[in-house]
This record gives C-alpha cells, sequence and structure tokens, in this order.
C-alpha cells in the first residue's frame, strides 16, 4: 500500500470531472497531465468519485483482514487475552471437540471467568463474547 499522499486540489479536480460525465480511467489520465505526470491509480480515483463505492471497498478490505487474522492466529495460551480474543480460543475448543461445559472449565481455568455453559453457547452461536469476559493483561 502506497502512502503517497494526494493534494486536495487533485481530489476537488476528479470530483469535478467526474460530475462533467467524465470516465474515471480519463480522469485518471487528465490528472496525470495535470499534476506534474503523476497518476493516482484508477481505484484511488474511483473512491474519490464514488463516496458509497469506497465504504464498500473499504467495509471489503476489513472483513478479508478479520479472515486473514483468523486463518493466522494462534489461541494458544499465552496470547492476547481481550473478549475478542477468547470468543476465539472457545471457538478453537470447540473445534478440538470440546463440550461447552468443558469450555467453560477451561475459560475458568486459563482466565478465571465464570462462564456458565449456556452463555458459551449463546457466544459460540451469535458470534458475541460474553458480557462477563474481562480484559487479562
Amino acid at each position: 500500500m502506497s502512502t503517497l499522499q494526494h493534494s486536495s486540489a487533485m481530489v476537488g479536480r476528479a470530483r469535478e470531472l467526474r460530475d462533467a460525465g467524465w470516465q474515471v480511467r480519463r480522469i485518471r489520465d487528465l490528472l496525470a497531465r495535470e499534476f506534474d505526470g503523476h497518476a493516482p491509480s484508477v481505484n484511488t480515483v474511483w473512491c474519490w468519485v464514488e463516496p458509497d463505492a469506497a465504504l464498500r471497498q473499504a467495509a471489503a478490505k476489513r472483513r478479508l483482514d478479520r479472515r486473514d487474522r483468523a486463518a493466522t492466529a494462534s489461541f494458544s495460551f499465552p496470547g492476547r487475552r481481550s473478549p475478542v480474543w477468547k470468543l476465539g480460543r472457545m471457538h478453537a475448543l470447540r473445534a478440538a471437540g470440546l463440550s461447552c461445559v468443558k469450555i467453560a472449565a477451561v475459560m475458568a481455568l486459563d482466565f478465571g471467568d465464570d462462564l456458565d455453559p449456556r452463555e458459551v453457547r449463546r457466544a459460540l452461536e451469535t458470534e458475541q463474547p460474553p458480557a462477563k469476559l474481562e480484559l487479562v493483561a
């Protein structure tokens, strides 16, 4: 990902051109000529001129980032122990074949969380950590 900053004049010019009916690729080409040969990517221009699309793209990127983090996360103890991490740990324990009763016992042993097996089941089904879970440093 580039850390290059674009000027507000460039963003404003792109929006003016889009309002006048220009296509995104043509806008990018014109911006390159008007702003000393520096051409933002088509995707960058698209995000400037289509705010809803930019929001959708950001949401999709967050979903992919969460998926990637979950795929590489280690729920071994010790680790980061926020309520969301603990929910991930409960999922890992469930995937290993533990029942909700046993998951509640592990959470009590490892973290001191006094969870009822019904709370564990509900957390696993709803993807929401129980309110009781405390952040443990």
